[in-house]
């Protein structure tokens, strides 16, 4: 999975700047369809195992402690993960629900 995941970023090493202001836009427009095409297709299409480990799983661990945060915790939770877990079919907003718990874009 190391070589997986270390192949995935040298394949897309040569993107560099271009693809960063190409993720900035969209993260501004709040375009999470955009955002998951430009960081969770390829790894889902090229190492279906690595994207399952780095970000379904990912998301849905801290999909339960940001839950369990918000059911024992007051007041205002900060919370910083990297774009590619915000968007796409299994981003932790879409794990949220299946906990019966909504996230809305602010």
């Amino acid at each position: 999975m190391q070589l997986d995941f270390l192949r995935s970023t040298l394949h897309d090493i040569d993107k560099g700047p271009a693809e960063l202001t190409e993720l900035i836009d969209a993260w501004k427009a709040g375009d999470t369809d955009h955002i998951a095409r430009i960081e969770d297709e390829d790894l889902r299409q090229q190492s279906p195992s690595l994207y399952q480990r780095l970000l379904v799983q990912r998301n849905q661990t801290w999909a339960a402690k940001i839950g369990d945060l918000l059911h024992h915790q007051h007041g205002t939770i900060f919370i910083a993960v990297g774009a590619a877990h915000l968007a796409g079919p299994d981003s932790v907003q879409v794990q949220l629900r299946k906990l019966g718990i909504e996230a809305a874009r602010q």
